[in-house]
């Protein structure tokens, strides 16, 4: 059964004139008394649900209620006070922040493409001539592509090989690491190819502070390894977005998770 509050059953009993509060007035335990003048203090409920009005089958304990201040006026979208916890006629505790558009803005490799291309490298190089019996070998493990061969000549090849088909199959290249390239005593050579996810740090600084120089009605907060734009106009949001496309960054960057 789904708990009615006390102001609700209040306003069906006795009608409005009986739920405003006498000043001075204690609440014992029961909103249908006072009014709803007061509010809980059990932080867990928020002021959402009295905890006066769940049923003697809960074991919540009120803790004492606390006077409110209530809002007389009806509450307006173009409120300057909307962004301010208020207490609204009925009660309950609300926040009347509204939602404003806002998307993110990521760098990420797909690696289902990475897996692609590795493959198509292998099956180049298994058709070379110029790789036959030079135990020329490409795997990827995880994140991280790993080559070998016999010596640095050959894995320079490889290393073209595997660039050319990451670039064919869509991966940026700005988010392509290759490590120094190590040569055994016996000359056979080895090296890496990893790729950065998400926007590092001091990347994510550099890319607030050109969202910032724009002017613009907009906020930039870093949230991990993505940047969260949000602002009130969905066209100043557009602006950012290709006045971004024109800037040299060291990162391949991406827009998504467009909220209205």
């Amino acid at each position: 059964m789904t708990p009615v509050h006390p102001v609700h059953e209040l306003r069906q009993k006795t009608g409005d004139k009986e739920k405003k509060a006498k000043k001075g007035k204690k609440c014992q335990g029961d909103h249908s008394k006072c009014g709803a003048n007061y509010r809980c203090c059990i932080p867990a409920l928020a002021g959402f649900v009295s905890p006066h009005s769940m049923g003697p089958g809960l074991s919540i304990k009120p803790q004492g209620c606390q006077p409110g201040k209530r809002k007389t006026e009806p509450w307006s979208p173009n409120d300057p006070k909307r962004f301010r916890d208020s207490w609204i006629d009925d009660g309950f505790y609300a926040d009347h922040t509204a939602p404003m558009p806002s998307f993110d803005i990521v760098s990420r490799v797909e690696l289902i493409e990475v897996k692609n291309a590795v493959n198509q490298a292998s099956k180049e190089v298994s058709t070379r001539y110029d790789f036959k019996g030079s135990d020329a070998r490409i795997d990827l493990e995880g994140e991280v592509i790993k080559l070998s061969a016999k010596d640095e000549h050959r894995l320079q090849g490889l290393v073209e090989v595997v660039v050319s088909k990451l670039a064919k199959r869509g991966v940026s290249l700005k988010n392509v690491d290759q490590s120094k390239s190590e040569i055994s005593p016996l000359g056979h050579a080895r090296q890496t190819i990893s790729f950065q996810q998400g926007i590092p740090g001091n990347h994510a600084k550099d890319i607030s502070a050109k969202v910032r120089s724009t002017q613009l009605k907009v906020t930039a907060a870093i949230q991990g390894d993505i940047i969260r734009v949000t602002g009130k106009s969905r066209d100043d949001l557009q602006k950012i977005i290709s006045f971004l496309k024109t800037e040299d960054f060291p990162l391949e960057l991406a827009f998504e998770n467009f909220r209205n």
